[in-house]
């Protein structure tokens, strides 16, 4: 008995899979949603290469217990790894960063571990300019005619998804900056992603990423916020926002971590952050203000897919303004 191809619709997340599931489409629903903009990023796609690593970097970030990690990520990969070699993958792709990363993953993943793989793409309507606060751009659309108008995965998006993963991955961003500037018509949001991940670098200029330098002004101009409202306030002013309410929490922990804080009160725990109600510290404020420099005053232990900035000199500073990575100031 031969078995019909069938569709397997993946998820960048539970909301999506929800709506999903709610359109009555046909095939099966995964979720895959690593935020790979957080902590070290194996180059290997092999489930047996990544999910260790994986696990151990979430963990340690606060985000899940290690056991829960490791059983998150296999559960996410495990759909993919079972589909049979006539199964369509059809994967469903909003516009921002932490999109983008997820859909190179997968065009990586389909380059090397399942080149002939039938795969496509659903593409969501991008926001308006206008609309903050922003909802989720699949909510309120016809599913339905999304997956009927989905997209075969193109021989030159395979080539670009692998060509930015390898870069992603690798120790230095430079190829990634060098790459990023290219013309991609088969991945039309990637260049405006991977432009706003350069600017979660640390700056040239401040030492500061652009949202950790985001909830400086608010707690400078602001005086005191929680941590809930000041998430709020930061991801309104994103274009296109991408970072989960944990993940700027750990952006928190780090300004607050140290003998040289630039945002008090110190915490450990990422879920306590919703609650508490931060200010800025003298040093933050002469950071925000230019005359002391993040790095060179706090440090910095931060990786960037395949990238580790750390200590008080790093070698990968991003400049704002010239949109290149620049070395270190020498004064301040």
């Amino acid at each position: 008995m031969t078995l019909r191809p069938r569709l397997l619709h993946v998820a960048n997340g539970d909301v999506l899979a929800t709506h999903l599931a709610g359109a009555g489409l046909d095939g099966e629903i995964a979720v895959w949603a690593d935020a790979l903009h957080e902590g070290p990023v194996p180059r290997s796609l092999a489930t047996a290469d990544w999910v260790e690593p994986r696990a151990r970097a979430l963990s340690s970030m606060g985000y899940l217990a290690y056991d829960k990690a490791r059983a998150t990520l296999s559960g996410w990969q495990r759909p993919l790894d079972e589909a049979g070699p006539g199964d369509e993958l059809v994967f469903w792709v909003e516009t921002d960063l932490f999109d983008q990363l997820l859909l190179v993953r997968h065009l990586a993943w389909l380059s090397i571990e399942r080149p002939s793989q039938p795969a496509s793409l659903v593409y969501a309507p991008d926001f308006p300019e206008s609309e903050s606060p922003r909802p989720s751009p699949f909510a309120s659309a016809d599913l339905a005619a999304l997956a009927a108008g989905r997209v075969p995965v193109s021989a030159g998006a395979l080539a670009r998804g692998l060509e930015t993963w390898q870069a992603f991955t690798a120790a230095t961003p430079r190829d990634l900056a060098a790459r990023a500037t290219l013309p991609a018509t088969d991945l039309p949001w990637l260049r405006a992603a991977l432009d706003r991940w350069f600017d979660e670098f640390p700056a040239a200029d401040d030492g500061l990423s652009l949202t950790e330098r985001t909830a400086l002004e608010f707690l400078v101009k602001e005086g005191e916020m929680s941590g809930r409202d000041l998430f709020g306030a930061v991801s309104a002013r994103e274009r296109r926002p991408f970072m989960g309410d944990l993940c700027f929490f750990e952006r928190l922990r780090s300004l607050a971590a140290g003998d040289r804080p630039l945002v008090d009160p110190a915490f450990t725990r990422l879920r306590d952050a919703a609650g508490c109600d931060f200010r800025a510290t003298a040093l933050g404020r002469e950071v925000f203000e230019g005359t002391a420099h993040r790095v060179r005053t706090q440090g910095i232990d931060r990786w960037f897919g395949g990238v580790h900035v750390a200590g008080h000199a790093p070698a990968f500073l991003w400049d704002r303004v010239a949109r290149r990575f620049a070395v270190p100031p020498t004064t301040h």
